[in-house]
């Protein structure tokens, strides 16, 4: 039975070890248990659990939202930039495959039109002067790691998780519930069921090593997802749509947020990963 070892303690670590079906051991750790930073307790880590790969969902999105990144930049730099790097090279040198959970907030698309692969250039990221501190940050680990790491590794960009519990913090159809005030650009979502399908293919099988768009196929919008939830008795109190532009003149946000649909032709050659569309009525479905 392979050891498969989650860093981070956040929504996705503990989604992935709620969602796990394969047969193997996961053990979520978080930095308050083991500084996973420092040498000797990784070291120690590793020497405890053995592990045959790692997953890496150690990293700084901020609370309540990306917003709080600009107020604390080297935060949000040292953890998704330099950390990252230490993680990585701790893993090589105890010869450990690192699964990362990253983002695909590195670009950016408000007319819908355009569909992002593994291998485009990402739009939102250092280059760009209406990134947020957020994205700059994930494109800047992006680079690094097809640059340093990837053929070793595994970097797997996830777009606004969720799953059927509405009531956790971090999931995306909770959030847009609760808000009066929304944008409505089409987006890619990760159900985390499938984010784990794909985690659980690459430990038990033979995946090309390399960055892949983890998300549902296709793209929606904010007001269809709200209209969907209308059916299933989940309701919202939406009295205009907002433009980005429009947050940013009205301070309802500090920094202009990632739109953009990626494609995932390249995970769904392992992993069966159904229309967004199909995906949400099921979990609407389960929430009654």
């Amino acid at each position: 039975m392979k050891t498969v070892l989650v860093l981070g303690n956040g929504y996705v670590a503990n989604k992935l070890q709620d969602n796990w079906k394969i047969d193997a051991n996961i053990i979520v750790v978080s930095r308050s248990e083991f500084d996973y930073l420092d040498v000797n307790a990784f070291n120690k880590l590793i020497g405890k659990y053995l592990p045959d790969y790692i997953v890496n969902c150690y990293g700084y999105t901020g609370k309540p939202n990306v917003d709080s990144c600009e107020d604390n930049v080297t935060e949000c730099v040292q953890r998704n930039v330099f950390d990252q790097r230490k993680i990585f090279a701790l893993a090589k040198n105890e010869g450990i495959p690192v699964i990362s959970i990253s983002s695909g907030c590195i670009y950016n698309d408000e007319t819908g039109k355009r569909t992002f692969k593994e291998d485009d250039t990402p739009n939102f990221g250092q280059t760009n002067p209406t990134a947020s501190v957020y994205s700059k940050s994930k494109a800047a680990f992006d680079k690094e790691f097809q640059r340093s790491y990837a053929a070793d590794n595994y970097l797997l960009r996830i777009r606004m998780p969720y799953d059927h519990n509405l009531g956790d913090d971090k999931n995306y159809l909770g959030k847009i519930l609760k808000y009066n005030k929304l944008v409505n650009y089409q987006n890619s979502l990760t159900h985390v069921k499938y984010l784990t399908r794909v985690v659980e293919t690459i430990v038990e099988d033979d995946v090309e090593t390399g960055v892949y768009n983890v998300v549902d196929t296709g793209g929606i919008n904010a007001e269809d997802i709200l209209e969907i939830a209308a059916e299933y008795n989940h309701f919202h109190n939406i009295t205009k749509w907002y433009s980005t532009d429009d947050m940013l003149s009205e301070s309802i946000m500090k920094c202009r947020r990632s739109n953009c649909v990626l494609d995932n032709a390249k995970i769904r050659k392992y992993v069966d990963i159904p229309d967004v569309r199909s995906i949400l009525l099921e979990t609407f479905e389960e929430t009654l």
